[in-house]
């Protein structure tokens, strides 16, 4: 049988952190290893919580010594901590909830076709500025592919649209400031790249399996910052997600 992590980055996410480790415990079968990188968190509740999962033996955990970004968490999971051990690593957001059971059978049966490097969405950016990006935050990599040369550096990054392949994935875009060239790489879009640039065995990333899709939630942004508040446009949908959260708590506890 495939030795399969799981692999969850969190920041304080209260309970979203706590329904995403007890949902997948519920809901998956297939044997795995779930382990979860905290970026130093601070309001208090996260730590106690995943400290006590480690206790009980629910999960691995990693405390970064000083706060560190998402793509700080996803270079160390992905490219330290699976440098060597697992065939294969799911990662999701501390925000991701499990809802049935079955999915990462699902996921598998994708990503262990001939030739796919990952499965997970792709999401073309309409905006000038930003680079396309795979949706990381709910995907599996084959980690053999991974590690035959397609290793990244999931830290954001700045390209120039003069250039390729950015200039051909914002074809006929009229930039806002035309003499402003640079482009963003967010999480997810340096994979793009690599896919596109350095890729001589053509690897693939293929879409989620339709089966898996109604089987998870992703709340999204439930981490406390000021940018994921504004993002999802405010306080009041934050706490709207958040009753969501703790009435689906309850029920995985009852």
């Amino acid at each position: 049988m495939k030795e399969v992590a799981i692999l969850i980055p969190n920041y304080n996410s209260y309970e979203a952190i706590q329904l995403c480790v007890e949902s997948v415990r519920k809901h998956t079968e297939y044997p795995y290893q779930m382990i979860v990188y905290d970026s130093k968190s601070t309001n208090g509740c996260d730590l106690g919580y995943l400290r006590k999962a480690k206790e009980d033996g629910w999960i691995e955990l990693i405390e970064a010594d000083t706060f560190s970004a998402h793509g700080t968490a996803l270079n160390f999971l992905l490219n330290e901590r699976c440098k060597s051990e697992f065939d294969y690593a799911v990662v999701m957001d501390d925000d991701t909830y499990i809802k049935e059971g079955g999915w990462l059978e699902d996921m598998l049966s994708e990503v262990e076709k001939e030739g796919a490097l990952a499965s997970c969405d792709y999401r073309k950016d309409w905006h000038y500025y930003h680079t396309d990006i795979y949706e990381i935050w709910f995907s599996i990599f084959n980690l053999k592919a991974y590690r035959d040369g397609m290793q990244v550096d999931w830290l954001p990054s700045y390209g120039d649209l003069r250039e390729e392949p950015w200039k051909s994935m914002k074809e006929g875009m009229v930039p806002l400031e035309p003499a402003f060239f640079q482009t963003v790489h967010d999480v997810g879009a340096k994979l793009v790249v690599k896919m596109l640039t350095e890729n001589p065995k053509k690897y693939k990333v293929v879409p989620l399996p339709e089966e898996v899709r109604g089987k998870y939630k992703h709340w999204g942004q439930m981490s406390t910052s000021f940018m994921n508040l504004m993002h999802i446009g405010g306080m009041s949908i934050w706490l709207e997600r958040a009753l969501g959260i703790n009435k689906a708590l309850k029920e995985i506890r009852t």
